[in-house]
């Protein structure tokens, strides 16, 4: 893990419970996971929900289908605790999300919200790229990111201090990098960011 990484985890620790506060019933983000409910296989499906954070996303999932088989995946302890309590019918394990190969199950859909902001472009890459292999072919693989230029990433401070670096996407290049990793793009959609005038990035592509 380099410094980028380990710094994440640390700010994400300290700061999750006001991260599950702020973007808990965010109407942009139930609207994207109302979205990926439409388009998610049958019930019961298998479900990777990567870098999960609190729970947020697993929650409204199991809410809407309580029968979907959902392991969420994250470094943060804090996350993960708040998860557990978001989610009691999921699995919650502390997990590099970055090393989806050593997994050995096939998931039916694959939920990656605002992970990619804290990989660098090749990291996406090698991501995207193991995400296919453990995704069943026809499984939806949701992905959320911050739109912008790549060159303009750089650190960004939590009310001065606390510094993340946050890297930045256009949706042409992840359009492209999701198309090289073997997915078909079902749909996308734009959203201002929470707190600033910054485009998010929503993509539901299909394994194919």
């Amino acid at each position: 893990m380099n410094e980028k990484h380990r710094d994440a985890v640390g700010i994400f620790d300290k700061y999750a419970e006001q991260y599950a506060r702020k973007y808990a019933d965010h109407p942009a983000y139930v609207a994207s996971y109302q979205r990926l409910i439409d388009l998610l296989p049958a019930e019961g499906a298998r479900i990777l929900d990567i870098a999960c954070g609190p729970g947020l996303a697993s929650a409204y999932l199991l809410q809407h289908i309580p029968s979907l088989n959902i392991t969420g995946i994250d470094l943060s302890g804090r996350m993960l605790a708040l998860a557990r309590t978001h989610a009691p019918l999921a699995r919650f394990e502390r997990r590099d999300c970055r090393r989806l190969a050593d997994l050995e199950e096939r998931y039916d859909g694959l939920v990656c919200g605002f992970f990619v902001p804290y990989l660098a472009r090749d990291e996406v890459r090698s991501f995207l790229k193991d995400s296919r292999q453990i995704i069943s072919t026809g499984g939806i693989l949701y992905l959320s990111a911050i739109e912008g230029a790549y060159e303009e990433s750089g650190y960004q401070s939590r009310d001065g201090k606390d510094s993340l670096f946050t890297y930045y996407y256009s949706r042409e290049e992840l359009q492209r990098q999701l198309l090289a990793a073997g997915y078909a793009i079902e749909d996308w959609e734009r959203a201002s960011a929470v707190g600033s005038g910054a485009g998010e990035l929503f993509f539901y592509a299909r394994a194919v």
